[in-house]
């Protein structure tokens, strides 16, 4: 396919839809989107890609020039189209990605969209810059805030210690208390460039409140500061969750009784320990799925599912596609399980589904495990006697798309003193961060649990990663003791 012209030369139209760039020329078509395409901004995209289509438009070059961020909801609508077009003779292609982009393009076996799968992708460096900034001084990966400096205790008296301020926020943040809320944010990061809100007692919070807190962290990084949510109640992190861009300004400290969800795990031999953690993203749950059990084949079977999506529709899907599962893995022969649950899922196909998993069968004998990836992020294996870590490329595409999953399975072998861990993309994905460095930072974290003596390293994992990010997190650790 030709090069795409840019916006100022070479198409007989331009027109600008839903806020994206349009570009035609007879039965061909061009699409400049611009800034992220997520959640939130992948449905206009999939709006106009379904009126060119039904205006006779057979060939679509989305041209990624202008987007510094795509989420798997963003790619099935590419995905989607490219289905849909293929079916009249004709296809969707993506052309100048930036290296993130790219790299989840080649992690999800989707590299096919490319206009030219060879061609060099622009660094993430020459993206334009993110509509959510990030703090100064952010761990790899944008995670994590030990790199933060500590907040101050308070004295008797409530003197505050430098170099940070602590301040408690009422339990009413009204319209009411907005400028009294404001002068003392502001005063406080003008001293001290670093704050921490107690946020524990926080019931009711106003969007105009939201605006203060929102300000008051743009302002502590114009300052090279910040500002911490020490413990924030679910009604303020659901406030800050409805504000684009909100949450990512904020370095969020759970309480210690933050819930993080457990799994049944079946019982293993002795030398064995696996520990798993999940923790959705809404109080009534999210599309991260789990599944764990002994095998007629005498090996241990797990299965890790991510269901693209959010919200209660998402939750009743995956809590469907786990009974499913279990019973799959119930069944003599589970070495097929992802192509009898792509098949499923195409039965019952629904245009913003899909999901990625990755089904893990353990020879606890041997250490010796098979591991099929459909568009999964890649497991990877801790080897303790050399303290380092060896990701394993099993590679196949997304669930609920394709008839063929086009799967390559891999073996590997956990050594003694050694680890699997597997997880869902919650753990890696960061705006502003590519998925190499997410996983860079969720890997030297696991080493440090891992080479201790940390009996919930999943768990720990799954708290420090959910005080960063609003999507379901999973993490399991298949740990082999020497």
């Amino acid at each position: 396919m030709r090069t795409p012209a840019s916006p100022s030369e070479g198409a007989d139209t331009q027109e600008r839809r839903c806020g994206l760039r349009v570009c035609r020329d007879a039965d061909t078509a061009t699409v400049y989107p611009h800034g992220e395409l997520d959640v939130a901004t992948a449905p206009r995209l999939n709006l106009l890609l379904a009126e060119l289509r039904q205006e006779g438009t057979r060939q679509v070059t989305v041209d990624l020039s202008g987007v510094t961020f795509l989420d798997t909801v963003g790619l099935r609508v590419l995905l989607d189209h490219d289905r849909l077009l293929r079916g009249r003779r004709g296809g969707l292609r993506v052309a100048n990605p930036a290296a993130p982009i790219m790299r989840l393009l080649q992690v999800t076996c989707n590299a096919h969209l490319l206009d030219r799968p060879d061609e060099p992708t622009r660094p993430a460096s020459q993206s334009q810059n993110t509509t959510a900034p990030t703090l100064t001084g952010s761990s790899p990966g944008g995670v994590g805030h030990n790199d933060l400096p500590a907040a101050a205790p308070v004295r008797e008296g409530g003197v505050v210690e430098q170099p940070g301020a602590v301040m408690r926020l009422a339990p009413h943040l009204t319209d009411r208390c907005v400028d009294e809320l404001r002068d003392d944010l502001y005063a406080a990061i003008r001293r001290h460039r670093w704050v921490t809100l107690e946020g524990r007692d926080v019931a009711v919070v106003s969007a105009a409140a939201i605006g203060v807190l929102v300000a008051a962290a743009l302002l502590a990084q114009q300052l090279d500061g910040g500002v911490v949510l020490d413990a924030p109640s679910s009604a303020l992190r659901t406030a800050l969750s409805g504000y684009r861009g909100a949450r990512d300004l904020f370095r969020v400290r759970l309480a210690p009784s933050e819930p993080i969800n457990s799994v049944p795990i079946p019982p293993l031999p002795a030398g064995w320990r696996l520990d798993v953690a999940t923790r959705p993203a809404s109080p009534i749950g999210g599309g991260d799925v789990i599944a764990c059990r002994h095998g007629a084949d005498g090996r241990v079977h797990m299965v890790v599912l991510d269901v693209s999506g959010r919200g209660a529709q998402v939750a009743r899907r995956g809590a469907a596609l786990r009974r499913i599962i279990v019973r799959l893995l119930a069944s003599r022969d589970p070495r097929q399980l992802l192509d009898k649950l792509n098949a499923y899922m195409l039965s019952r196909r629904r245009a913003e589904e899909f999901a990625t998993a990755v089904h893990l069968a353990v020879d606890l004998a041997s250490g010796w495990f098979e591991a099929a990836s459909a568009g999964h992020p890649p497991v990877a294996v801790w080897h303790g006697g050399t303290q380092s870590w060896e990701v394993v490329p099993a590679t196949g595409r997304l669930l609920g798309v394709f008839d063929d999953l086009d799967l390559r399975p891999v073996r590997r072998r956990i050594p003694r003193d050694g680890a699997l861990l597997a997880y869902t993309d919650g753990a890696v994905e960061r705006r502003g961060a590519s998925l190499d460095g997410g996983l860079s930072w969720l890997l030297t974290n696991a080493a440090t649990s891992l080479a201790g003596t940390d009996a919930t390293p999943a768990r720990h994992l799954v708290r420090e990663i959910a005080a960063s990010t609003d999507d379901d997190v999973t993490v399991a650790a298949l740990h082999r003791s020497s």
